[in-house]
């Protein structure tokens, strides 16, 4: 893995204004008070004792106040460090999904592992049949595979410039069972907490009362969008895709609108989403990069335009964002920020062994777990 400084394109890194506060000022009002040997009436001490206090009330204002800047991303290594499992998976993880005890990371060519105990092992999830047959091997992959409400789901969809795609329910007995199949568009990426999917041709499907189905979608003022991700809060939706497609809900996927993440248009594509109600994130191509903590969209500079950013989770006030470098797959790297994307730290990420990006991140009880284009998982450590 390359040296984490070679990450970060220093001359687009935007620090924080340099705020001097001026102790001369203290210095002065301190010496024309020390030296006056006139009495003064006690309203000319009351005066400047006031005075005294706002100067350093304003002085430490200047120092704790939130900067005027989206984020900053630091050049050194953060504490985190990310390890490989002993887990190997003969192609390449597409998505991890799950939470608290149960997840699934799963393959491109149907193969998956699932955990029962917060991460702790990961055992591969033996079929009675695979997803993708030998006949569709190369035609047909597996772009997600999750657990919601206790049923574990797998998508299969076509490949190059089909609009197939499929919906397997894996039961206790392995034996796939497809519950819905399509040719609204390609079946790409979807949520992180389950129950939606999203694709080529303006894809969402959801699931509802145990059924997967197209969500009834209305115009969303920027044409039909092919997505690549969707994050889903308590009250706001997003899904994002190519040439900077951002669109959000806020009636549970009743109606979409399109969302404006920059004055000028951004043609790179977005191939990550994660949200709370504090703080939104959205990543992709080129280093593209934005955060929204506010009414507006900001973009967090720094990232040089070779990287992708291929996952991002949300926890609360902690974020994680990860990818690779594009076109080689040999440069892994997540971010990782405490302070809702204030601060961004670059966390140390594998050994010389891993060449995979970073696809997918996910929180179990046993701690952060994320996988990689490589077929590898890797866990946190602090």
């Amino acid at each position: 893995m390359e040296d984490n400084k070679s990450l970060i394109r220093h001359d687009m890194r935007i620090d924080p204004a340099g705020l001097e506060v001026g102790p001369p000022v203290i210095d002065r009002i301190e010496a024309e008070i020390i030296v006056e040997t006139k009495p003064q009436p006690k309203w000319a001490y009351v005066a400047a004792g006031l005075l005294l206090v706002f100067v350093v009330g304003a002085s430490v204002y200047l120092l704790i106040r939130e900067e005027p800047v989206a984020g900053k991303i630091a050049s050194g290594a953060g504490a985190g460090r990310w390890t490989a499992t002993n887990i190997k998976a003969g192609s390449a993880f597409n998505s991890v999904q799950g939470a608290d005890d149960f997840a699934v990371a799963q393959g491109s060519d149907g193969q998956s592992f699932v955990t029962k105990d917060g991460g702790q092992t990961w055992r591969e999830n033996l079929l009675g049949k695979p997803i993708v047959s030998p006949d569709d091997n190369g035609l047909v992959v597996v772009p997600w595979g999750g657990i919601v409400n206790g049923q574990m789901y797998v998508a299969e969809t076509s490949v190059e410039s089909g609009s197939y795609g499929a919906i397997h329910l894996i039961p206790a007995s392995g034996i796939p069972a497809k519950i819905w199949e399509g040719d609204y568009g390609q079946i790409v990426g979807g949520s992180r907490h389950g129950g939606w999917l999203v694709g080529t041709r303006g894809l969402i499907l959801h699931l509802r009362n145990g059924q997967w189905g197209p969500a009834k979608v209305s115009t969303t003022g920027c044409g039909t969008p092919d997505f690549n991700a969707v994050a889903v809060s308590p009250n706001v939706m997003m899904a994002v895709g190519a040439e900077g497609r951002v669109v959000r809900s806020i009636d549970q996927g009743e109606h979409w609108l399109c969302d404006k993440v920059s004055p000028a248009r951004e043609t790179r594509a977005f191939f990550a989403v994660d949200l709370n109600d504090q703080w939104e994130l959205i990543g992709g191509q080129g280093g593209a990069f934005y955060i929204r903590r506010g009414a507006a969209w900001s973009d967090i500079p720094g990232l040089d335009s070779s990287l992708s950013i291929q996952a991002i989770m949300i926890d609360g006030d902690t974020g994680f964002v990860g990818g690779g470098r594009q076109g080689y797959n040999d440069t892994p790297f997540i971010l990782f920020s405490r302070d809702r994307g204030r601060n961004w730290e670059l966390e140390q990420v594998g050994d010389n062994n891993l060449s995979g990006m970073i696809v997918g991140v996910v929180k179990l009880t046993k701690g952060y777990f994320a996988v990689t284009s490589d077929g590898q998982i890797l866990q946190r450590k602090s």
